[in-house]
């Protein structure tokens, strides 16, 4: 028996090209039949239906209750056409169905959208076992139902109706190709290897190193100093948070960032990842944010999720539903704990690992795997599903890394056992990964445990030396590769994003998960040293560094808007861009290292610092070249220039407004009061949810007016500084000065720290504000009569009276934030022939 295929009546066909001859709705581009000859094995429609012991495009069993069910923007519908259930070609990555048999493996290469009429229109499969063949049809499909919404998350989605006017003589392309060959591992690497080669680049259009810089700075914007956290999800076009009112920062991510923060210190000697890692380390010692397993399991259990309370940050799990996602969750907190532990030894934290060990080791199942969750307190249910009985593949993953690390750190045989045990549950050579991700459907295949699983085996491996280990870490890579996109339409350019959900949170692009397969695919590459993954890595990267917002950060949703582009989600997640990061340093192929500051600056007997009560004059032999008057925070003076009364100056406008609201919730904020005044986030079930809206007006409100305390101190013969305090504000300005090349070089180091939470997110900060007119403005560098500035300038604002920089993007003006920046200002000499006025 051999392969056939069936075309419909209504075409004729040749090379590939489809030619109407009668109009109707339904039309059957193709029936692919692949004989029965041995034994079924597993199939899949790349990162979209996988089965191992059915040959049908079902989803019955995979479980997804609302808000799930909402986490889209577009979706077309699943048909019946000609009493066969068919599901549109759009939900694809890898645009191949894999029919795995004992000892044959077919791929069928197809496209997953034709062009008709200029319109993009996407193919409905279906698939069905018969008595003597395996079928694989695509139908095109005039008429079927789509529903969309603006918000991707939560949000009431509307159903239309889409109709493609195909008439008689209309013709287009449809190309299908059938390969066989031993196995799908042979046939994916291969239909991979061929695809890089249509859409290979030589190099990367994003600098690495620049883009860990620019993501490092994006993190100001979620960090808490007070607390010591980040916070989990800022808006990305304004000040404030998603969700702050109720979640604040994600134990598994803080325990991550420690971990890669401590790391790449190391490397860069940058003294903002030393200040934030002991900031963590000393989080992981809140006593609040652990507790004791109150129905299953010994030792203690990190909760998953923190709030912000009156006296700081208490922990609680997610949704006060018990659920905490983990043991999984605990052991990704436990594995880069101890990776931090072996730069940095700490008995405390040492044993609160250890103890936490023992919750993971005492909830392995029989079959080595573990649950998706333990419901431990709380009253409310999350999910309906009884979690406890579902098992999670990425969770497996991550415990069996946590206990192989612990083995190494503790020399407790049973840690070993565990793990060793849990990766034979794992051991598979024709994988499907379940219930990686909270927020999907239970049961439904994804790939997101696929890259925790091929970490494992890759710890197992470097621990073990055994070759089995290699082998399956290379399958679970394999795995992954249809799950990357690799095609395009007209207007959705989704080739090379790895997003690994199946059935839910689909069409989408999924940028941390990109970032993240990235240092996973370039750890397995260290071993198998084939330049297919290197190759592979720049395109995601490429990729991945295209949806970098303004600011530096990473959103970790994408999606589509109708089928004519893509929008990010209005807010940032820290976790995808500290992965961002990641994958940066990953590829960088020189060490990342700090730029250099002028920090020291050379002695110059020709400038001269004079403090005047609280103002500072800086002078050439006795001449003022300018002044700054320290109460006001300002420069009031450039001898060369002429500024208003503006000078060069801050402005705050609306961080101190509201201050009852802020109050209240204050008062509020604890982990009974999060549910009170979260209970505004209640409206985005209607809504969606949608970003604040800021005014595009520029306002001012100078921070002269708000200083309650001043201080200006001289420190050296070219160095002061200033500090000045409001209500919400400190601000420090180190100043230094030297002549260069007959100009004056005034560098401002500049740090501000907001002292208190909850302020409002209209907010608008301007730094520095000048009172000039520019001449022009050059790379980074403003040029105004009698000087320029050079600094970041990227959100220069202009108005009749002023020029400011928009830094209210810049950092986290609502929660405790720090915003540091540079700038230098040159200040021309005259020529030494005329006298200085």
């Amino acid at each position: 028996m051999t392969i056939t295929e069936t075309i419909d009546s209504s075409f004729t066909h040749s090379n590939n090209t489809y030619t109407v001859t009668d109009k109707k709705e339904d039309y059957l581009l193709k029936t692919i039949r692949i004989p029965k000859k041995e034994a079924f094995s597993y199939a899949f429609l790349g990162g979209m239906w996988y089965s191992k012991n059915k040959f049908k495009l079902s989803f019955d069993d995979i479980s997804l209750p609302y808000p799930f069910t909402t986490y889209y923007t577009i979706k077309i519908l699943d048909k019946t056409i000609h009493d066969k259930h068919c599901r549109s070609a759009i939900y694809v990555k890898m645009p191949v169905c894999i029919i795995q048999l004992e000892k044959t493996c077919y791929l069928i290469e197809f496209d997953p959208v034709i062009k008709l009429n200029n319109q993009d229109v996407f193919p409905f499969i279906h698939l069905i076992e018969k008595t003597d063949s395996y079928e694989v049809s695509f139908y095109l499909s005039t008429t079927y139902t789509i529903k969309q919404k603006k918000s991707a998350w939560l949000g009431r989605g509307k159903k239309t109706t889409a109709n493609h006017d195909i008439k008689p003589d209309d013709s287009f392309t449809f190309n299908t190709t059938i390969t066989e060959y031993d196995s799908w591992e042979q046939a994916i690497l291969s239909q991979a290897k061929k695809n890089l080669k249509t859409k290979h680049h030589d190099s990367l259009t994003n600098n690495p190193k620049k883009v860990f810089t620019n993501a490092k700075n994006a993190l100001w914007r979620s960090y808490d100093h007070k607390r010591g956290t980040f916070i989990q999800l800022p808006w990305r076009k304004s000040p404030g948070f998603t969700f702050g009112n109720s979640s604040y920062s994600l134990l598994s991510y803080e325990a991550i960032r420690l971990d890669y923060f401590s790391k790449w210190y190391q490397d860069t000697k940058d003294e903002d990842l030393n200040n934030w890692t002991n900031k963590l380390h000393d989080l992981f010692l809140n006593p609040a944010l652990h507790t004791i397993p109150k129905k299953q399991g010994k030792g203690i259990i990190w909760y998953n999720m923190t709030t912000l309370t009156q006296k700081g940050l208490a922990g609680y799990f997610y949704m006060d539903t018990g659920y905490s996602g983990y043991p999984g969750g605990q052991a990704t907190i436990d594995f880069h704990l101890l990776n931090y532990l072996l730069r940095k030894p700490n008995e405390e934290m040492k044993q609160l690992v250890n103890r936490s060990l023992q919750y993971i080791l005492s909830t392995q199942q029989d079959e080595g795997s573990w649950p998706m969750a333990i419901k431990q307190e709380g009253i409310l249910k999350f999910r309906p599903e009884k979690l406890q009985n579902v098992t999670s593949y990425g969770g497996t993953a991550e415990s069996v890394r946590a206990l192989l690390k612990g083995y190494t750190c503790f020399n407790d045989e049973s840690m070993k056992d565990a793990a060793l045990k849990g990766l034979q549950f794992l051991q598979d050579n024709n994988p499907i990964c379940y219930n990686g991700l909270r927020d999907i459907g239970i049961c439904e295949p994804e790939a997101f445990s696929a890259v925790s699983i091929i970490n494992a085996f890759l710890d197992a491996y470097e621990q073990t030396n055994e070759e089995t280990q290699l082998s399956m870490a290379k399958t679970y890579a394999t795995y992954t590769l249809p799950w990357i996109y690799q095609w395009n339409s007209s207007n959705l350019a989704f080739f090379y994003n790895f997003h690994p959900i199946s059935y839910s949170i689909t069409p989408r692009l999924s940028p941390y998960e990109t970032a993240w397969v990235i240092s996973t695919y370039h750890r397995l590459n260290q071993h198998l040293k084939k330049d297919f993954w290197n190759q592979l890595n720049k395109e995601l990267f490429n990729h991945v560094t295209s949806w970098i917002s303004e600011t530096g950060g990473l959103s970790e949703g994408i999606f589509p808007t109708g089928l004519t582009g893509f929008h990010r989600l209005p807010m940032e997640q820290t976790f995808a861009t500290v992965e961002l990061m990641n994958s940066a340093q990953t590829l960088c192929t020189n060490p990342i290292t700090p730029n250099k500051k002028n920090e020291k600056q050379s002695k110059s007997k020709s400038v001269q610092l004079k403090k005047k009560g609280k103002t500072l004059l800086v002078l050439k032999e006795n001449n003022p070249l300018f002044t700054v008057d320290a109460s006001q925070a300002k420069i009031t003076s450039i001898n060369t220039a002429s500024l208003s009364d503006i000078g060069i100056s801050f402005s705050f406008y609306g961080s101190n407004t509201k201050r009852l609201k802020r109050k209240i919730k204050q008062r509020l904020r604890g982990n009974i009061g999060k549910f009170v005044i979260g209970a505004g986030d209640a409206r985005y079930a209607i809504t969606g949810v949608k970003g604040p809206e800021l005014s595009e007006d520029i306002h001012l409100d100078l921070f002269k007016n708000q200083i309650i305390s001043s201080e200006l101190v001289i420190q050296s013969d070219n160095t002061a500084q200033i500090n000045c305090r409001s209500s919400i504000h400190i601000l420090t300005i180190n100043l230094s000065c030297s002549i260069v090349q007959q100009s004056v070089i005034v560098n401002m180091n500049i740090t501000i720290k907001v002292n208190d939470h909850d302020l409002p997110t209209d907010q608008q900060i301007l730094f520095p504000v000048i009172g000039a007119k520019p001449l022009k403005t050059l790379k980074n560098s403003i040029y105004f009569k009698g000087f320029s500035l050079t600094g970041d300038i990227s959100t220069l604002v202009q108005t009749d009276s002023f020029t400011a920089i928009n830094q209210t993007l810049a950092s986290n003006w609502t929660h405790a934030g720090i915003c540091k920046k540079t700038y230098t200002i040159t200040i021309p000499l005259p020529k030494k022939q005329e006298k200085i006025t």
